[in-house]
C-alpha cells in the first residue's frame, strides 16, 4: 500500500471518527467548564453559553465529566476537520516517486525511448 493509498484510508477514518464525535457532542450540555481553588478546596462552575457562571454542586459531579468529555471533543473536532483539510490538499499536489508513476507520465516515457537505453527502463 502506497503513502497515498495510506492518506486516503486515514482520512476516511478520521472523517467516520469525526461524525461519531459530533454525534456525541450533541448529546452533551453546553457551556465549558472552569474552576477555582478556595482555601485548599476546588470549586468547579459551568459557563453558559451566554456568559453565566453556575456552581457545580458536588452531586452533579456527572455535569464535571461531561464537560470535560466535551472539551475532549471539541478540541479532538478541531484537530480532525485541521489534519483532512491538510491531508486532502497534500494529495492535490503530491507527485508519487515510484518507478512506475515515473515512467508513466508522458515526459519521461517520451524522454526514456529517445534517451535511455532498453537495458535500464524498467518494464512497465
Amino acid at each position: 500500500m502506497g503513502y497515498t493509498e495510506m492518506t486516503k484510508q486515514d482520512i476516511a477514518v478520521q472523517k467516520q471518527l469525526l461524525q461519531q464525535y459530533q454525534e456525541a457532542l450533541n448529546t452533551l450540555p453546553t457551556g465549558r467548564l472552569t474552576c477555582k481553588r478556595k482555601q485548599n478546596h476546588l470549586y468547579y462552575y459551568r459557563i453558559t453559553p451566554t456568559g453565566q457562571q453556575i456552581y457545580i454542586q458536588t452531586r452533579d459531579a456527572h455535569l464535571v465529566h461531561q464537560l470535560k468529555y466535551r472539551k475532549f471533543l471539541e478540541e479532538a473536532i478541531n484537530r480532525m476537520e485541521k489534519n483532512i483539510r491538510m491531508q486532502e490538499k497534500l494529495l492535490q499536489n503530491y507527485a508519487p516517486y515510484d518507478p512506475r508513476t515515473i515512467q508513466q507520465s508522458s515526459e519521461i516515457a517520451t524522454f526514456s525511448q529517445k534517451c535511455i537505453p532498453h537495458s535500464l527502463i524498467l518494464a512497465v
